[in-house]
């Protein structure tokens, strides 16, 4: 029987492999081949006209991979900058849930907020998040606010 299969695969292997060489060079109607792939986004207007403005206010979530790496937070400003361009308000947040001990790290790395009188509250809420991430921020958010009064 093994050998059967064996026989049956080594003799199918070099058809199917012509077979997706002669298909490389045809374009897959999976991807986009028109004009708008190669648009950069400061041309859209000059290529497209001027952007409509929304009839209704529009909002969007963004969900990061972090918020801790200067990389993804420079993502979620961009996001917001270009969206602010056109009326549209942006909620970016991060799934991963941080530990109060690095929420409180990143509230002390601004000498000019006082620890007693600091408020921790979520930048835009959690409704786009699943209940164990919101409830896991919510934890990190009490934890972080204990260390900073010293109640930890």
């Amino acid at each position: 029987m093994k050998r059967n299969a064996l026989l049956v695969i080594t003799s199918i292997a070099p058809l199917l492999f012509n077979a997706t060489l002669a298909g490389a060079d045809e374009p897959c109607s999976t991807y986009p081949t028109g004009t708008a792939e190669k648009i950069q986004s400061p041309d859209l207007e000059k290529t497209f006209g001027p952007v409509p403005a929304p009839k209704k206010p529009l909002r969007f979530a963004y969900v990061t991979k972090t918020l801790i790496n200067e990389f993804w937070q420079d993502v979620a400003a961009g996001i917001k900058s270009e969206a602010a361009k056109y009326n549209i308000q942006v909620d970016v947040q991060a799934p991963n849930v941080e530990s109060g001990e690095q929420v409180a790290e990143r509230i002390t790395t601004h000498r000019w907020l006082q620890r007693e009188q600091t408020i921790i509250t979520s930048s835009c809420g959690f409704n786009h998040l699943p209940r164990h991430i919101a409830l896991g921020k919510l934890r990190a958010m009490a934890e972080a606010k204990a260390i900073l009064t010293g109640a930890h």
